[in-house]
């Protein structure tokens, strides 16, 4: 397939006659299971978590576990992040020969403290002439595999705003971008300012994603109306919810809003996970934690979640986690936790902070 005809087809493939649906690529969160159950739900393209393009170029092994995944994750796309446009180059150049994806995304919006303070992440929205070097390095090297690049909102009085930044991933010959309408000031506490998604919609011809507080269908067909976006990104949305996916396609195409799912359906769709999971990570630390994580997400808003977490938190194996799914979901049909309803305090925190088990101020994991 000719560049032209495969970045052609994969316009078509999301940005047709509805917003095009993206999970959120999220360090340590979206392993390769459920990104398979994201995509099951709904979720028309994934992303791998977050590498450092250093660690691509230095053969680091842990960085290339993190572009690894499955054939049938295809769709996908591979998400790098640099200091510059040499590394991200090389980067991009052996990942796109050895992984091939339908897509690569550069992030220039990650806000945590230690990406940043090694130039990568939002902190290239501090220099244009640095961004501009590394988007049309990335999409030069690409060598026809489409480039999308993440942004976040520029803080006030930055070097540069957010609207040049994405005229320059533009200019630079990026397929798409993707706006989380907050700044890497912002903590989850601080609500997405969908407005800048606005004014960025209108200052490019390229298509935009928006990504920023979208936790239901609802949420999704706001930002929609709200913005004119050509797609939207889920993050913190998904965990623990992958049906998120199917219920925002749904509301966007029409359809009548199915039932949200029952206690037990919640239960096997954790179960799934559980199993993907340890057949996915050679690893059994790898996989423990992912469960431990994901389990967290996917009781929250059950009756009695509060008193399990402590059990939760102490398995270590496969048949550990299956014992315990069982035995609450056992519990549950015999109404042992009636009066131990979903505290909306959990959901506040999760809201606030996705490991909300480590606010030992809530006493979550004591129960």
């Amino acid at each position: 397939m000719s560049d032209a005809a495969e970045q052609g087809s994969l316009r078509q493939n999301l940005f047709g006659t509805q917003p095009a649906l993206l999970l959120a690529p999220m360090a340590r969160t979206t392993d390769g299971c459920f990104r398979m159950m994201c995509r099951e739900m709904g979720a028309q393209l994934t992303f791998t978590e977050m590498a450092i393009a250093k660690g691509i170029v230095n053969n680091n092994p842990t960085m290339y576990r993190l572009v690894t995944f499955n054939p049938d994750e295809r769709p996908i796309g591979i998400q790098l992040t640099g200091k510059s446009a040499h590394e991200i180059a090389n980067a991009v150049r052996k990942v796109c020969e050895s992984h091939r994806p339908e897509l690569i995304d550069v992030n220039a919006g990650c806000p945590v403290p230690n990406i940043c303070s090694h130039g990568c992440g939002a902190a290239l929205l501090n220099d244009a002439d640095r961004l501009t070097s590394i988007v049309r390095a990335a999409v030069q090297a690409a060598d026809g595999i489409p480039v999308s690049i993440k942004l976040r909102v520029t803080p006030a009085g930055a070097q540069l705003d957010t609207v040049k930044a994405a005229r320059i991933a533009q200019e630079e010959g990026a397929f798409y971008l993707t706006l989380h309408a907050g700044t890497p000031n912002d903590t989850y506490a601080v609500k997405a300012n969908w407005d800048h998604i606005a004014g960025v919609k209108a200052a490019v011809s390229i298509p935009v994603v928006g990504n920023g507080d979208i936790f239901s269908a609802d949420d999704a067909v706001e930002m929609v109306r709200h913005t004119g976006v050509d797609g939207v990104m889920v993050a913190r949305g998904a965990l623990g919810q992958p049906w998120i996916f199917d219920q925002i396609r749904r509301r966007f195409a029409g359809d009548e809003d199915l039932p949200p799912p029952k206690d037990e359906e919640i239960l096997a769709a954790a179960e799934r996970y559980v199993l993907a999971c340890f057949r996915w990570n050679l690893d059994p630390n790898t996989a423990k934690a992912y469960a431990r994580k994901h389990l967290s997400w996917f009781i929250r808003r059950l009756h009695g979640a509060r008193h399990i977490h402590a059990r939760l938190f102490r398995c270590c194996e496969c048949d550990e986690f299956l014992e315990l799914l069982a035995d609450y979901k056992t519990r549950l049909l015999n109404h042992e936790y009636d009066n131990c309803p979903c505290d909306p305090e959990i959901e506040t925190l999760f809201r606030h902070k996705i490991a909300f088990w480590r606010l030992d101020e809530s006493d979550l994991i004591r129960g």
